[in-house]
């Protein structure tokens, strides 16, 4: 009889068995992985960048606005400016031909505004938000200018008015007088001559709204002190602009918006609300005698330009420095977009002004960090 055979030899794989082959296989992918993610990861962010740069995706790269000898950039909400926002700004504004003016349409610090010097922290970080928004842009623009939003205001709280005269003490300090616009929670309207034929006019619209302390007495130190006397100094302003001048009227509150998902859905800064109807109904009844060349506000965190006849020729929602909602398509949109971005305005080569939506990519894309022309038109 014969050697009896291995049977252990002939048995097939125990579970055992099974799981440690596994385990062996796994370790192995692991390593391989840990060797080649690295140089893959790169190629497929090149490749994708390559893509990118060759086809310009969803828009020709922006880096600034070269043929222009005047130029405005808009951004509003910017204060919790991202990283990309703000390193995008500043590669356009280094590209333009000459230093533009950097305009900021309100809520320049989230959440509360510029809190008591007291609370060191809180202050520490305050004055860090409006810093990013100053520092990189001392000497690559002509001017730096700010108007108040809600959030300067204390978001519409009871100590509102001394939040927003603690931000113009901070952004006096750090510029100089008259760079926040109006100042000191005046209502205004202030006007500033931008350039020989395009003069700003500021109003407050915060003030407007906002229901606790404000100056509303001669005592407080505001030549205007009261919803009236604005309308009327408004009308005023227009009505003495010399001809061939155009304007530019700025307020944080949009008079005319896409609606949006957006934080504020209470009154008085719901554009449903009685304060807020009012407000745009009493300021537009000025604006349409003059047909000012556009009004530029944030305070809706996406990208909007719409064409009305009640007001301004053109409407410009610049409200993407921080965060965005999305946002609808009303029929006075020629562009509506919950993106983060800014807008340019320029003189063309016609002398006409042209306004630029300027789309910035977020972090989180897979595409890498860019700035792209979105949409432009004419502010006619």
């Amino acid at each position: 009889m014969g050697a009896p055979h291995n049977q252990q030899a002939e048995k097939p794989l125990t579970s055992e068995r099974k799981i440690d082959a596994l385990r062996i296989l796994g370790v192995i992918l692991i390593m391989a992985t840990l060797v080649f993610a690295t140089p893959l990861k790169q190629y497929i962010n090149s490749a994708i960048h390559a893509t990118y740069t060759s086809l310009h995706i969803r828009g020709e790269i922006y880096a600034g606005p070269k043929s222009a000898s005047e130029a405005i950039f808009l951004v509003g909400d910017a204060g919790a400016m991202t990283d990309t926002v703000a390193l995008a700004l500043q590669k356009a504004i280094s590209g333009a031909s000459s230093p533009p003016i950097l305009l900021y349409a309100g809520d320049n610090i989230y959440p509360l505004g510029m809190p008591k010097r007291e609370d060191s922290s809180a202050w520490n970080l305050a004055s860090s938000l409006l810093l990013k928004q100053i520092d990189p842009f001392r000497s690559s623009t002509r001017d730096i200018l700010f108007v108040p939003g809600n959030h300067d205001w204390e978001n519409h709280s009871a100590d509102g008015w001394e939040a927003i005269k603690r931000e113009n003490s901070f952004i006096e300090s750090a510029l100089g007088p008259g760079h926040i616009l109006p100042p000191n929670g005046c209502p205004g309207p202030v006007r500033k001559q931008l350039f020989s034929d395009l003069q700003l006019i500021a109003v407050d619209s915060s003030w407007w709204l906002h229901e606790y302390a404000k100056p509303t007495h001669p005592d407080h130190g505001c030549p205007v002190f009261s919803q009236d006397g604005l309308v009327s100094e408004l009308d005023s302003m227009l009505r003495e602009t010399p001809e061939g001048v155009e304007t530019v009227f700025l307020t944080h509150h949009p008079l005319l918006s896409a609606k949006s998902d957006h934080a504020h859905t209470k009154c008085p800064f719901s554009t449903d609300c009685p304060e807020y109807i009012s407000m745009r109904e009493k300021l537009s009844s000025i604006l349409v005698k003059f047909r000012p060349l556009l009004c530029v506000s944030g305070h809706n965190h996406a990208l909007q330009i719409h064409r009305e006849q009640s007001g301004c020729r053109t409407y410009a929602v610049s409200g993407g420095g921080s965060n965005v909602y999305k946002t609808t398509q009303p029929q006075t949109a020629e562009f509506a977009e919950a993106s983060l971005g800014f807008m340019v305005l320029h003189r063309a080569a016609n002398a006409a002004w042209n306004l630029d939506v300027i789309r910035v990519r977020s972090e989180d894309s897979l595409l890498p960090p860019s700035a792209v022309l979105a949409f432009s038109t004419s502010a006619r």
